[in-house]
């Protein structure tokens, strides 16, 4: 509820923008990793399509209720 849509894919592409210190990975880039199986090398965490299920799903989570 607290993010938008668009919030939400900034926060999973590229989450240092918003939080330079943060130990999240960027999810849609291929550098700055490292311990990666050389199968995978080069390609980004998720796909594009693949951020946007995840925004999908979390757009629809409307957090927890006190009574």
């Amino acid at each position: 509820r607290r993010l938008t849509p668009a919030q939400l894919r900034a926060r999973i592409a590229a989450p240092r923008r918003s939080v330079p210190a943060t130990v999240m990975p960027e999810y849609c880039t291929t550098g700055d990793r490292y311990r990666v199986d050389p199968a995978l090398a080069g390609q980004p965490i998720l796909s594009a399509a693949e951020i946007e299920d995840l925004v999908a799903w979390l757009a629809t989570l409307q957090g927890e209720t006190t009574p």
